[in-house]
């Protein structure tokens, strides 16, 4: 029986220790508040606006021929930062490990182009990138032709229209930073003349690889595949999904 009351007391004290805890810390965050008056209001626009702070970020990512997509981590904006190596074996890593779920997801979400899209993944998996790269981007200019009323890579101005359109009238404001990346020039939508090695770095050229351009004749590797399918990823993601 007095084993029974010592466990009691234990268990008592304990919780008078985390009540004490619990009541200083409190305290702590009163003080805190009480020296910055504005530490909740900022917060609550940082909350309210916080797409807009990694927007920056989103397009230095696009920029290196790589896109965000369901599965991406929030951690990118970070390792963005340390240069194109280490945004490229990230987002490899990343795209390969969650391969299954995003292929997928965008089979779920477009079932319209099953055929075609099946075939894409299954010529990707196969190394056959020379064929899968201009599925992969023919696919991404069409959905975003159908869902944003532009195509991805001949209706420039019009594609800036149809995305503040649908900023203005959506207050989502997630929604609006992913939009606005679709206004982005990136190697993957420039022109055709952007072909020397550092270019090409950044990605496959659209242009180059679809009118068959001697410059470009190089792209069927297996990074290109996979920013292309990021790309793909992309557009499903803030169009087809979100919208």
């Amino acid at each position: 029986m007095q084993t029974d009351y010592g466990k009691l007391a234990l268990k008592i004290q304990q919780i008078v220790d985390a009540a004490n805890g619990a009541i200083k810390a409190i305290k702590a965050i009163n003080v805190f508040l009480e020296n910055n008056p504005d530490f909740l209001d900022n917060l609550k626009k940082f909350l309210d606006n916080w797409p807009s702070a990694f927007k920056e970020d989103w397009v230095k990512v696009a920029r290196y021929g790589w896109y965000l997509n369901w599965e991406t981590p929030i951690d990118i904006v970070s390792v963005v930062n340390n240069g194109q190596e280490a945004l490229d074996a990230y987002m490899l890593s990343h795209l390969r490990d969650d391969w299954n779920g995003l292929t997928s997801r965008i089979v779920e979400l477009c079932p319209e182009r099953f055929t075609v899209l099946i075939a894409a993944f299954k010529l990707h998996e196969e190394n056959n990138y020379i064929a899968s790269i201009p599925l992969f981007l023919a696919q991404s200019d069409g959905i975003c032709a159908q869902y944003l009323g532009a195509f991805l890579f001949a209706e420039h101005d019009k594609r800036i229209e149809k995305v503040k359109e649908i900023s203005e009238i959506n207050s989502d404001i997630f929604l609006a930073s992913l939009l606005d990346i679709l206004t982005v020039k990136t190697q993957i939508g420039d022109s055709i003349d952007k072909s020397s090695p550092d270019k090409k770095s950044l990605g496959p050229n659209r242009n180059g690889i679809l009118h068959g351009s001697l410059k470009h004749i190089d792209y069927g590797n297996e990074i290109n595949s996979y920013k292309s399918f990021s790309l793909l990823c992309f557009v499903v993601f803030c169009l087809v999904d979100k919208s």
